[in-house]
């Protein structure tokens, strides 16, 4: 065993051990969270209005975010869509806004979806009356399959092509003596790549926060660039994009891999400041750990990816090159399992998350593909520094397997982190022969809730009960009663009844209307 071999072997079983005692003593507490609550909704819900405004705000007591394809949808007395803009951040990301038509008399229907700063997804509608009451529409939000997989596509493309650059540049600058023209078409694709992904994404983020196609989109994405915070970021994406795309285009040069350095991680820092990392409660820390992780990963790929590149036409220097790359990934091993750790705390937060949640189990395949790359990293590095050995069969299997980690990458940037989707509000709509009625039980954990109920007529209008009692039982547990509050006739709230364990409670709803009593039961599960 080389001298190089046995200090990279011993500096990874350090920073291994040191990074699992990191992990051990984070799992065993619990982060604090942000967490945002409506405060108002302009115009208000069931107000009537005699003229229509030219906007609807809502307001907020922390701040909120738009990304993950949030924002206010308005839906007119017809069912069309009203607001003409895309929805804006105000008052320090404390109040949401968007403009809208006049629809003409009628009841006009707000859905909204915004992201709070614990990453928690919070989504809610509410109606408001132009001179006449005429009934709520379907707000159901209807994202097309092919526009769903444009979206993954176009991070999919942001992650490979970012990792190729900045690991090629890595390389290169780690190795000093390699000659550059082997990799000049890798960086010239891969920016090319990058630059069309980052447009593509930009297209497809406008028309997620619009709730439009991709096409009807396009109208609105100057308004984007200029007024919403992920249209800046995507700006900033792009303009990364060229920075690298010119410094391949230089990449003999010797300020290309620099440039194409800067390019890529100016890609990876857009990332970071736009997704999951930017809504946490520990943002600093959380934003630097995700720009570590995303730079260590894109080191380890991408570098392998070079080192592919290059051995196919390359034998005297193989013994140096392979050495400069175990280097590389032994350090960016360590990054990664600390880094990961990190933000597994942040978003994931407990160890049954990693199998009750998608985002869980997504990020359960991103350490097994962790695992996998170091294992054959390990038997490679011996094999390729023998001459006979062909490079293509030897690495093809990390890089398999480095891709489908960049695709499940690219799954969960586009998916609720765990901790925020343990915490979903539970809703459920009740419709019987005579009447409708919306439930909504917030946050649906154990501990305190908030319960609202929304009464319908068999149109779908607002209609009073005159009483309505509710209970709630789990197992063995008697039935405990829930004190409903009428804050108008259709509405009924109940605030601060206290849900003591997880599992699944039955709710009893009793109502009396006209005369005629009406009793109803379905589960609520409390996470």
């Amino acid at each position: 065993m080389s001298f190089v071999s046995l200090l990279v072997r011993r500096r990874c079983h350090a920073v291994a051990s040191g990074c699992l005692a990191v992990l051990f003593v984070l799992f065993g507490s619990t982060p604090a969270f942000a967490h945002a609550t409506l405060e108002t909704v302009a115009p208000a819900n069931e107000s009537l209005v005699e003229t229509m405004p030219s906007e609807v705000v809502l307001r907020f007591d922390d701040h909120v975010s738009l990304d993950l394809g949030g924002g206010v949808r308005v839906f007119g007395p017809d069912g069309r869509r009203v607001d003409r803009s895309v929805s804006r951040l105000r008052d320090r990301a404390k109040s949401v806004a968007v403009s809208v038509d006049d629809g003409g008399a009628g009841t006009y229907t707000v859905a909204w979806r915004v992201v709070s700063e614990d990453s928690h997804v919070l989504r809610g509608s509410s109606v408001f009356h132009v001179r006449v009451k005429t009934g709520a529409v379907d707000t159901a939000a209807r994202w097309p399959l092919g526009q769903s997989f444009l979206g993954w596509s176009a991070r999919f493309l942001v992650l490979v092509s970012a990792t190729a650059l900045l690991g090629a540049a890595i390389f290169v600058m780690t190795v000093g003596s390699l000659q550059r023209d082997s990799l000049r078409q890798l960086t010239t694709t891969a920016g090319a790549v990058l630059l069309a992904g980052s447009l593509l994404r930009f297209g497809v983020q406008v028309a997620s926060a619009s709730g439009r196609g991709l096409l009807d989109a396009t109208g609105l994405w100057s308004e984007a660039l200029s007024s919403t915070r992920p249209g800046s970021l995507d700006a900033f994406r792009v303009a990364a994009a060229v920075v690298a795309l010119l410094g391949a285009l230089g990449w003999a040069r010797g300020s290309g891999p620099k440039l194409v350095a800067i390019g890529a991680f100016g890609s990876i820092a857009a990332n970071s400041l736009g997704g999951h990392a930017w809504t946490a409660a520990a943002r600093g820390s959380t934003v630097a750990a995700d720009m570590v992780h995303q730079s260590a990963a894109a080191a380890w790929a991408g570098g392998l990816f070079a080192l592919w590149v290059v051995l196919r036409g390359e034998s005297v220097h193989r013994g140096e090159y392979v050495a400069a790359f175990g280097r590389i990934a032994a350090v960016s091993a360590g990054l990664l399992l600390a880094s990961g750790g990190w933000a597994s705390y942040v978003h994931v937060g407990s160890i049954g998350s990693f199998a009750t949640t998608q985002y869980g189990r997504l990020v359960l395949l991103k350490i097994l593909g962790f695992v996998l790359m170091a294992i054959l990293g390990w038997i490679n590095r011996g094999r390729l520094r023998s001459a006979l050995t062909n490079a293509q069969r030897t690495l093809w299997s990390e890089l398999l397997v480095a891709t489908v980690v960049l695709g499940v990458t690219a799954s969960l940037v586009g998916s609720v982190p765990a901790q925020a989707g343990s915490r979903e509000p539970f809703y459920t709509r009740i419709e019987t022969a005579s009447m409708g009625i919306d439930v909504t039980v917030l946050p649906a954990t154990a501990g305190l809730n908030t319960m609202h109920l929304y009464f319908y007529d068999a149109t779908g209008n607002p209609d009073n009960v005159d009483v309505a009692t509710a209970s709630i039982a789990i197992r063995d547990i008697p039935p405990r009663r829930i004190q409903l509050v009428p804050i108008t006739g259709d509405h009924f709230t109940a605030g601060g009844f206290t849900l003591p364990m997880k599992g699944v409670w039955t709710l009893t709803l009793n109502t009396i209307q006209r005369g005629n009593a009406e009793s109803f039961t379905f589960e609520v599960p409390i996470k």
